[in-house]
């Protein structure tokens, strides 16, 4: 990859509750940078301008949760739809379809251009420390470097080897730690992942004093910058990523830990919905907003769910599971807070004959989960901590919080852990995209064809995705 090209997001948080507005995109070189970083507003600015990049349609507001990464986890119906489905190289693992190619690529230089701007802020923020008062140095040190540990591992969980039986021997990815135009060496997953685990060490020690802490996610509303923290790379999100990636690394006990300081918040800042929020009639909380530990804000969210969820969708363009599959994952109960009407209905006026996914769809409500896209759920670091523990009983203690979190009755310690772990991945983060990391990280031997009978036989060549052709062929 050649990081010659860098963009300055520049934007502001218009207030809290309220969309957020891109004042300007320009090449670096065209603008001054002794103004961009001239002030502590200005490097506030350039750092919402990377939060909210997150949710560009080749990154978090589609391809990595609604899209690409569901459908390769055999979400959708996609290779026997009729007539066929603009995704049906994708969901059969073909890499070299010339339809797929760009996404690839797509996704490989949006994570990277973004780390290239996280890069240039952490570099600047050091070179006029003395801008900042109180704790906003370290705050956006802390921000930046979460986000440059959750970039590189969303990298490494797409692009990387098999981690679970190639850790040290595949060259994959590089990892910048700094501003430049030479392309960097390919490292080994273990090197990655290490180099992951020292940033979010380091960004954890940063955010020591993050309002969140004392205040919630609402933070410190004296400051805009230092409120609504659920929608930054805050404390809690960056221990609730330590899991996620110490989880990956087989790193058991350190995934415990990180993942019970999280759970130990839960009920104070994260607590679990509530029947009546998810049933409200105007504005169903399809997104559980008050567990969410860290989310994308995305103002073109609505056009995104028309883009591939609504029922008038052309059926080529459609995504949706196919119905008894549908049933199988959610077990036909309609107790659970994750299947309800609010979010699974088959149209009323026939525009499909399936039940559609309305969990990003419109409601009448002026709150900021209105554009959230969740990237990480408290429910997550329940799961993380019933699959690291080692004792049987806690294991099931912490998978029936979440099991009740959703309105269902708790699994006796007799029945297949392991099975019960995976239907709960696959319920709880549907159009979130972590389903296929789940089952790459396990080396999934087999998954469920999500379009006909049967299963799919996996492998590294449908687990890894290749290098783009952009980044081969510059460094050749």
């Amino acid at each position: 990859m050649k990081q010659a090209t860098y963009i300055i997001l520049i934007a502001v948080f218009a207030g809290l509750g309220s969309c957020k507005k891109f004042l300007d995109v320009k090449p670096e070189d065209s603008v001054e940078e002794e103004i961009l970083y001239s002030s502590q507003a200005g490097f506030q600015t350039n750092l919402n301008g990377i939060y909210l990049a997150l949710a560009d349609k080749d990154l978090y507001g589609g391809q990595l949760t609604m899209e690409m990464v569901d459908v390769l986890a055999q979400r959708y119906n996609c290779i026997s739809a009729t007539p066929t489905s603009k995704y049906n190289a994708l969901a059969a693992y073909d890499y070299s379809a010339l339809k797929v190619q760009p996404k690839i690529t797509a996704v490989w230089n949006g994570l990277y251009r973004l780390i290239a701007n996280v890069n240039n802020l952490l570099e600047k923020a050091d070179e006029h420390k003395e801008l900042f008062s109180g704790i906003n140095y370290e705050l956006i040190k802390g921000e930046a470097l979460a986000l440059r540990a959750f970039l590189h591992f969303d990298v490494l969980r797409l692009f990387g080897p098999l981690y679970k039986v190639d850790s040290t021997t595949s060259k994959r990815i590089p990892y910048y730690t700094s501003r430049t135009t030479t392309a960097g060496d390919y490292l080994t997953g273990l090197e990655v992942i290490n180099k992951i685990v020292a940033d979010l060490k380091e960004a954890e020690d940063y955010l020591k004093a993050d309002p969140i802490i004392t205040n919630g996610t609402s933070g410190n509303s004296s400051a805009l910058f230092t409120t609504a923290r659920h929608l930054r790379m805050n404390y809690y999100a960056v221990k609730l990523l330590q899991a996620r990636v110490n989880l990956y690394a087989n790193r058991k006990v350190d995934a415990l830990d990180a993942a019970k300081v999280v759970i130990e918040k839960q009920p104070a800042w994260f607590r679990f919905i509530t029947s009546d929020e998810v049933k409200a009639p105007k504005k169903p909380d399809r997104i559980f907003s008050s567990e969410l530990v860290f989310a994308a804000q995305d103002i073109d969210l609505y056009s995104k769910y028309e883009d591939y969820f609504i029922p008038t969708q052309v059926d080529s363009n459609f995504l949706a599971p196919v119905q008894t599959k549908l049933d199988k994952v959610y077990e036909a109960s309609e107790n659970d807070y994750r299947y309800l009407a609010q979010t699974w209905v088959v149209p009323s006026d026939g525009a499909k004959s399936v039940k559609c996914f309305y969990k990003y769809a419109p409601i009448t409500d002026t709150a900021s989960r209105k554009y959230s896209i969740p990237l990480m759920r408290v429910t997550e670091a329940y799961l993380i901590a019933a699959e690291a523990s080692t004792v049987t009983a806690d294991k099931f203690q912490y998978l029936n919080t979440v099991r009740a979190a959703r309105n269902l009755t708790a699994l006796a310690t007799t029945v297949n852990f392991a099975t019960e772990l995976t239907k709960e991945y696959q319920k709880e983060f549907f159009g979130e995209g972590q389903l296929f990391y789940y089952y790459k990280r396990n080396n999934t031997a087999k998954i469920e064809n999500g379009s006909v009978t049967g299963n799919i036989d996996m492998n590294p060549s449908t687990y890894c995705l290749p290098l783009p052709r952009s980044e081969t062929s510059s460094r050749n």
